[in-house]
């Protein structure tokens, strides 16, 4: 996600190390406790239907486009060795 463009690779880094000094100063506690909160209804909803999301995945991979494309990504992995 991006909530700021700046200049150059110089205000990026200064800027996103004033973000992880401002991010620090949150307690754990509440960092937490937030993102269950954002995203409880999604982990309830999951939970529920497992097996829903599970299908829904299985018959998305086992899709020829999705195949090729997994298989052209192994092919270019074996080229880095």
């Amino acid at each position: 996600m991006v909530d700021e463009v700046k200049e150059d690779a110089s205000k990026t880094r200064e800027r996103s190390l004033e973000m992880l000094e401002a991010l620090s100063r949150v307690p754990p506690h509440a960092r937490h406790e937030s993102k269950l909160r954002m995203r409880g209804a999604l982990i309830d909803r999951l939970r529920r239907d497992q097996k829903g999301d599970a299908d829904d995945f299985i018959r998305f991979v086992t899709q020829d486009f999705v195949q090729k494309g997994l298989g052209a990504y192994m092919a270019s992995l074996k080229k880095k060795k």
